[in-house]
């Protein structure tokens, strides 16, 4: 079992949002004034975290540009636990995923330094409350994937997939850093691919939610900025989370 800590309330914007809407995004600004759990030491012990995603090599579109670990946990809102499940393979079907679906994919775990980080099990908590109070559901399964995408041989692919669910009841993309690229904005659409909303996580904190059951979501390639600088990226957290 993960370190406790305060329980956050639901955030009721995001749940008004869920249930009325089905998708939510605020930017960075506001959501770490908003956030109790936030503090600057915590948040850059968590960011540096990225700099330790190892490649991933099961892109079948033949890419080097995504960089990832992966892990699960477990969150029950009756206490405010979460709880780091044995690691396993990930999967996801063909149909959900036509790209990397249909096979089982090894990834490195997550390291502890993240998993026990104050802000990230907060942010855990403050997700977890939330959709349950949209829910009435109280125990998760979550997923956790930390990206990087880089674009200094050519355009880094945040959804390679395209337009996609991902087969779960809450997805969220939560912006890290972005560094010397442009580009990556996030089109939400309904199950029928009207679009929805049209967003760029640009600084660190920004965030979209949405209802994985109700709409689809697609991220635009990122381009370097600079070719003269050694470095361009997108560094991003993916979190489902999955009624158990």
């Amino acid at each position: 079992m993960l370190a406790d800590m305060k329980i956050e309330a639901a955030g009721s914007p995001l749940v008004d949002a869920l249930t009325r809407t089905g998708y939510w995004a605020e930017q960075g600004r506001k959501n770490f004034k908003d956030w109790e759990f936030y503090d600057p030491h915590s948040w850059y012990e968590f960011a540096r975290c990225w700099d330790d995603l190892l490649l991933d090599e099961y892109m079948r579109d033949g890419g080097t540009y995504r960089f990832r670990r992966y892990s699960q946990l477990r969150y029950d809102a009756n206490d405010g636990t979460l709880t780091l499940l044995p690691h396993a393979p990930y999967e996801q079907s063909a149909m959900v995923n036509k790209l990397n679906g249909g096979f089982l994919r090894y990834f490195e775990p997550i390291e502890h330094r993240f998993l026990n980080n104050a802000f990230f099990q907060g942010l855990m908590r403050w997700m977890g409350s939330s959709y349950s109070a949209a829910s009435d559901h109280r125990v998760w399964n979550i997923k956790l994937h930390p990206y990087r995408i880089v674009a200094t041989e050519g355009a880094g692919e945040p959804s390679p997939e395209g337009l996609h669910r991902d087969g779960v009841d809450y997805i969220c993309s939560f912006m890290v850093r972005k560094c010397n690229v442009d580009g990556g904005e996030t089109t939400v659409t309904d199950a029928e691919e009207n679009e929805l909303t049209r967003v760029t996580l640009q600084m660190p904190g920004d965030i979209v939610i949405g209802d994985d059951n109700i709409t689809k979501h697609g991220v635009s390639p990122i381009h370097i900025i600079n070719k003269k600088k050694s470095v361009a990226y997108r560094d991003v957290l993916v979190v489902a989370f999955t009624k158990d």
